[in-house]
């Protein structure tokens, strides 16, 4: 009688694992990193005991009730999808305002103006635009000499985004899962703006980008087209992704 108990608990946890990764198809990793600090906590903390190879009746019972868990969390998370992308028309910001496909955009120009009033010198701009609420921190800004050595003596650490030519040139700081909104299309709108040295920050609801740069004779160097891509890439990662 034991044994056909407990080959039947085996039989129904092998089912729920099959069925837990059939609803993680389900959220993507932009998703995923959208979710509530509370569920992708429960998540993390859940995941380990539904892959206990354990053979007792035990070890089977607490990964049989930890998929039930999951599996609840999961259709939770399901059922928020949709409320989960959604962004504030509010951009915090007193700045001048303009849409770009539809999101709101707020820009801050600073310009280095000759002491004589004769030119300007240099600027510095701040762009920002909405993000969910619940898109965990982030912070992204050039890589230094202290960063490279911190890493090489494992004394820092950062996100590795599996892009090469991104974190040779960034350091990568914050919630590792929202890296996902780091898109092909936005790290290679980061790379080509790295010469002006740009810091991109996620959170609180908000994704601001800023950078500067030496003035090159006309305005529009201060809003380079591919500086607008990072954030209109970054809305539509949250939207599709």
């Amino acid at each position: 009688m034991y044994r056909d108990s407990l080959a039947g608990l085996a039989f129904q946890v092998a089912t729920k694992r099959a069925a837990v990764a059939s609803r993680e198809q389900e959220l993507s990793p932009v998703l995923r990193a959208l979710l509530p600090s509370r569920l992708r906590e429960a998540l993390a903390t859940l995941g380990p005991r539904t892959l206990e190879q354990g053979e007792t009746m035990e070890s089977l019972s607490d990964a049989d009730a930890a998929l039930d868990a999951m599996l609840a969390l999961y259709d939770e998370g399901v059922q928020l999808a949709p409320k989960l992308r959604e962004t504030s028309d509010d951009v915090a910001d007193p700045a001048p305002r303009f849409r770009i496909a539809g999101a709101p955009h707020a820009v801050v120009v600073k310009a280095d103006v000759h002491p004589d009033l004769t030119g300007v010198s240099g600027f510095e701009v701040v762009v920002r635009t909405s993000v969910p609420a619940t898109l965990p921190s982030l912070v992204l800004r050039p890589e230094g000499l202290h960063h490279a050595i911190g890493k090489a003596l494992h004394l820092a650490r950062e996100i590795d985004t599996g892009d090469p030519e991104l974190d040779a040139r960034f350091w990568i700081t914050g919630a590792s899962e929202t890296a996902a909104v780091l898109t092909p299309a936005v790290r290679a709108a980061l790379v080509e703006l790295a010469d002006h040295g740009p810091v991109l920050r996620l959170g609180n609801g908000m994704a601001m980008l800023s950078w500067s740069a030496m003035w090159r004779f006309h305005a529009r160097a201060a809003l380079p087209d591919v500086a607008l891509d990072v954030l209109v890439g970054l809305r539509l990662a949250v939207e599709t992704g």
